[in-house]
């Protein structure tokens, strides 16, 4: 108990700088529950405060929280609480700022923003460069004057000194404001002249000279700018083809302008129709596939053409990585790839384009690879990656569509190593390190995933990790054979698992006769070492009567 400050936390141990010391637990509410009971629940204690999680959700730790509801705030604190995420989940945690002492009080930097900002709460921490009041970090009060003249005062902290800055605004009602603009948009009409405009046909050089360079060049859209396309639906492809169109049209004339235009020769009888681009490019490729006799003409135009031929060759590697990946079988024949061949419908599942930014299916690469777009390996690269990650995000690591895109990757980071002397023999140089990552073992994850049926994430002990959805799990926990040859996790392979694991070890403050679990089940949940659970006390409910108070559920 402090002097001034209620409950707070000491340590009985020396904490290195940057240790994790305690997790902020407690209620995750939305912000519009938490000032509700603000308004109810807590109006007649004395302060009370949340954390922000995320996406508008608060951890209100007043009244089931741990310890770390009791760390109190300071100006100049030992600790800071930090937000990670962990398994896909938010969460707070208390980690230390600097090396701290045996039997010294943990703080943090609470830097909240007010709810109730006109009664504000006093600073009590006694720091030597207190700012006298909790909140954030710069405090601004707003003071009026009779004469109507607003003034605002901010206090900021530079270099352990105290700046104030005043700001002045005169404001006028609004009604005067109103008719201030518009008779000084009256006064404005008035003073122009009349200027009448004759429209003419005739468009001068540099006029349109100046209407060109006026068209800024296309910038690529960002991530963040194409999934605000998607979600809203706003953006019309006709348009970016009319300024394509406006775009070239204007420079033909200004090349015609300048050169003057070239005219076009004459037919002549025996004239051939040109050949496409796109379909020389295919015969390359299909004669880099398929080896024929026959030399046509569209081969021998590809032929000729260097860096055409260099695309193909590029091509025909990439057409065999994407048949190792599409051609992949299951155990019982199926293929691996036959959810990631086509993308799922916008109508039936439309999360799926609001959470996957930018899609992209095995279908889409084919047809890539065909048409030649892949002039690097390390575009062919990242969309293949592309594939893989975006099923995996969604779908989740431990579905079976995130399973098969997993041993997609596994399959297809092995087979590159297939093509590497051919690629270094096409490009003349040295492959990216992103094409062909330094490790030990080609096929190995990129971040080994921990599923163990006790449901903690610690890396120690002996583990396993199975063959089919490539997860690690706890030897101790799910009873493994090491001698084994396979293995397969208790979803892999259906079968009854213990959820009430005993420790292997019994601890020193062990009682002779005692059992001392890592999990253990409460009904259908499942307690495991470190988690905080809020136990009911018998105690009268003023409102219902009872003697015990049920928890409270939230939405």
């Amino acid at each position: 108990m402090t002097k001034d400050k209620g409950w707070g936390v000491k340590t009985k141990y020396s904490i290195k700088n940057g240790e994790f010391i305690l997790e902020y637990v407690g209620e995750v509410v939305s912000e519009k529950e938490f000032k509700n009971r603000m308004a109810s629940r807590y109006q007649y204690d004395t302060h009370h405060y949340c954390l922000n999680l995320d996406g508008g959700l608060v951890i209100d730790g007043h009244r089931m929280g741990g310890d770390g509801r009791f760390v109190n705030h300071s100006c100049e604190p030992n600790c800071e609480m930090q937000k990670w995420s962990v398994n896909g989940l938010f969460r707070m945690a208390l980690f230390a700022l600097r090396d701290i002492e045996p039997h010294e009080e943990l703080t943090y930097d609470y830097n909240f923003s007010l709810f109730n900002p006109a009664e504000g709460q006093k600073c009590k921490c006694g720091s030597k460069n207190c700012r006298g009041v909790i909140g954030g970090k710069s405090q601004r009060v707003t003071i009026v004057n009779n004469n109507g003249v607003t003034t605002c005062c901010v206090e900021e902290r530079k270099d352990d000194k105290v700046v104030r800055k005043e700001d002045k605004v005169v404001r006028k009602p609004r009604k005067a404001a109103r008719k201030s603009i518009e008779s000084r948009k009256k006064t404005e009409t008035q003073s122009k002249p009349s200027v009448v405009v004759r429209e003419t046909k005739e468009i001068t050089h540099e006029a349109i000279v100046a209407r060109l360079n006026h068209l800024l060049p296309l910038k690529p859209l960002l991530p963040q700018q194409k999934a605000f396309v998607l979600q809203n639906r706003v953006f019309l492809l006709r348009n970016l083809d009319k300024v394509k169109q406006l775009r070239e049209k204007l420079k033909l004339v200004v090349r015609n302008s300048t050169c003057g235009a070239a005219e076009p020769p004459p037919p002549t009888p025996t004239a051939t129709p040109a050949v496409k681009e796109s379909d020389v490019f295919l015969s390359q490729l299909n004669a880099l596939s398929t080896p024929r006799n026959i030399r046509t003409r569209r081969l021998a135009q590809a032929q000729d053409n260097p860096e055409m031929t260099k695309t193909a060759r590029l091509a025909h590697i990439f057409r065999n990585l994407y048949n190792a990946v599409a051609q992949a079988k299951e155990d019982d024949g199926e293929l691996l790839a036959a959810p990631l061949v086509t993308l799922p419908s916008k109508r039936k599942l439309p999360q799926y384009y609001q959470r996957v930014t930018e899609p992209i299916d095995l279908t889409m690469l084919e047809q890539n690879i065909v048409t030649g777009v892949y002039k690097t390996v390390e575009s062919f690269d990242q969309d293949m990656c592309r594939l893989f990650s975006n099923n995996v995000r969604f779908h989740g690591r431990t579905s079976d569509i995130g399973i098969a895109a997993t041993r997609l990757r596994k399959i297809y980071s092995v087979a590159k190593f297939d093509y590497v002397d051919q690629l270094k023999e096409i490009l003349g140089e040295t492959l990216p390190t992103t094409f062909i990552p330094e490790q030990e073992d080609p096929g190995a994850e990129e971040e080994d995933v921990i599923r163990c049926i006790c449901g903690m994430f610690r890396d120690e002990g002996l583990m396993i990790q199975c063959e089919r959805c490539l997860v690690w799990q706890h030897c101790d926990c799910v009873k493994a054979d090491t001698a084994a040859d396979k293995y397969l996790c208790e979803r892999c392979c259906p079968r009854p698992v213990d959820l009430e694991i005993p420790l292997e070890t019994t601890p020193e403050y062990a009682t002779e006769g005692q059992t001392h679990y890592m999990t253990l089940l409460r009904g259908d949940l499942q307690l495991r070492q470190g988690d905080t659970v809020y136990v009911l006390r018998d105690m009268p409910n003023e409102e219902t009567g009872s003697q015990t108070t049920p928890p409270s559920k939230h939405n």
